[in-house]
């Protein structure tokens, strides 16, 4: 089911079906790059060697735009919600799957509103043979504030990341040179505090709509590329700077 679009969700949402055709040339480039390995390198060992303690699983599975739906439950505590789409076609021969982390906006009731909203990224995906994974906020916020930084009274996402990408990695061979960060306003804003903060696997690239802010302090050990876009005249996160105690003064530029 969808509910009715306004003009910021018709915006947000044409915004991101650009950014996810741009982002998806990253993924499936880099997909495709190489040549043949001569050995398959997964993220954190062969999955069969992932723990088994950290997930209490519920499946769900449907066929969405080419794609195995999951819905899962990761014990981080508290219990929080992830999905996971991968390609019904399989995986490439000899090959390691790419992997996108995909992060909404604020407020946006991902499960309320459908699979739809994402038909653009999760149409290349089943094409170019990558997963996504979405994670899902606490009542639909993803917990990073001014400059970047989380409340310390509220979950941290961090730990959230990881016991999800350690599930994802447990049952498939993910390619820990080919994960990438798409987000939209909150959720790009979550993508940069990764890329700062969660040191366990480096983002091959970064995609943002409405949401590029820069962290302070800055943890990354090197640079990533970002591709983002933001209108000029957004009033929730102002492309000039103001707004939101969260957006702080500094433009976008």
């Amino acid at each position: 089911v969808t509910a009715p679009k306004g003009r910021l969700a018709r915006n947000l949402e044409a915004a991101a079906m650009q950014l996810s055709g741009r982002l998806s040339m990253f993924v499936s480039a880099g997909a495709l790059a190489g040549g043949k390995a001569p050995g398959i390198q997964c993220l954190w060992g062969r999955p069969e060697q992932m723990p088994r303690d950290a997930i209490v699983e519920s499946l769900s599975e449907e066929n969405v735009y080419g794609n195995y739906f999951y819905n899962l439950t990761v014990e981080e505590p508290p219990l929080r919600p992830f999905l996971l789409y991968t390609p019904r076609s399989g995986t490439l021969a000899n090959r390691p799957l790419p992997l996108v982390v995909l992060l909404h906006p604020q407020g946006f009731n991902v499960l309320k509103h459908g699979h739809d909203n994402w038909e653009g990224i999760l149409s290349v995906a089943a094409q170019e043979r990558f997963a996504v994974m979405m994670l899902l906020g606490q009542d639909y916020t993803f917990n990073v504030g001014l400059n970047l930084n989380p409340d310390p009274t509220r979950a941290d996402e961090l730990p959230y990341l990881k016991k999800a990408l350690q599930h994802v990695a447990r049952n498939y061979c993910i390619d820990g040179r080919k994960i990438f960060c798409f987000g939209l306003s909150n959720g790009g804003r979550l993508c940069q505090h990764f890329v700062s903060d969660f040191h366990d696997i480096t983002f091959a690239a970064v995609g943002l709509v409405s949401s590029v802010r820069y962290p302070y302090p800055n943890r990354n050990w090197r640079p990533v590329p970002m591709i983002a876009v933001h209108g000029m005249d957004d009033g929730i996160d102002p492309y000039w700077g103001g707004g939101p105690a969260y957006w702080g003064a500094e433009s976008v530029p």
